[in-house]
């Protein structure tokens, strides 16, 4: 509808290469009226969280422009419709021999440090999976200014916890209870640790109280922390642009593939 398919160059990631949004973009000229680009954003934003955790970031970042998007959010948008046209058959692939009592739930939480150039806010990201398969994910800038990474991924085990919780309950309100501890991934050991260790306060007592939660709730015995490298960490893609390299890993990670459709 935005753009026929044969005006479209296949393209193997959502955001383009050597492209950046500038700091200052605010103060530029708008390039697209804000009617036709929120028609073109809310399809994008529709199709991130139903079934396309793979551009869920580079249309996170196009929705900032809602208001007065550049020429540059324009080229970026059209890179990521020659994206899709390029993937249009990729779904969410489950499957697998697993017990409805432990579908291997789990979630993978990171944080990229101070991406925003004017406010200096991480990006965070987080995604739940169950049966080897993608069920909810997130990406969003957090609302304050953190000092290092460790407290950027310590604060964004929060809210990843409670997804991770939330999907237990909601599977055991349909009588799939699942096993826990709950298991949450990070690939920051000290944010790990911060969590762990129940005498070192002095690297978050700044932090506010809201974002200690993680920790109560792993000292209860909800959930279990484990720390994966950084090519490990799923999450990933949901916090920064990546190379059409680590895209096609990103892609593997996250079990998206062709859709098979049952005749």
């Amino acid at each position: 509808k935005f753009f026929p398919d044969q005006q479209l160059n296949k393209a193997q990631s959502p955001w383009p290469s050597k492209i950046e949004i500038p700091a200052n973009w605010k103060e530029l000229d708008v390039a697209m009226p804000s009617t036709d680009w929120l028609e073109r954003s809310g399809s994008l934003n529709f199709l991130s969280m139903g079934t396309r955790p793979d551009i869920t970031y580079t249309v996170q970042r196009l929705c900032e422009a809602n208001q007065g998007p550049t020429e540059i959010h324009v080229q970026i948008l059209k890179h990521l419709f020659r994206y899709i046209s390029t993937t249009k058959s990729y779904g969410i692939c489950l499957g697998g021999n697993y017990r409805i009592t432990d579908l291997k739930l789990r979630v993978y939480a990171d944080a990229s440090f101070a991406t925003d150039p004017m406010t200096r806010f991480s990006t965070a990201g987080h995604i739940v999976f169950v049966a080897e398969g993608p069920i909810h994910w997130k990406s969003a800038k957090q609302t304050l200014v953190t000092t290092s990474t460790t407290e950027a991924e310590f604060i964004n085990l929060t809210p990843a916890g409670m997804s991770l919780l939330w999907i237990s309950q909601f599977l055991a309100d349909l009588k799939m209870p699942q096993p826990k501890p709950l298991v949450l991934f990070t690939d920051s050991q000290n944010a790990r640790l911060a969590v762990l260790n129940k005498n070192n306060t002095a690297r978050t007592r700044h932090i506010d109280i809201r974002y200690k939660w993680i920790i109560n709730r792993t000292n209860d015995g909800y959930f279990q922390l484990h720390q994966v490298s950084t090519d490990e960490m799923t999450a990933d893609g949901l916090t920064k642009a990546l190379t059409p390299v680590k895209h096609a890993q990103f892609i593997r990670q996250l079990n998206l593939g062709k859709a098979q459709v049952a005749r």
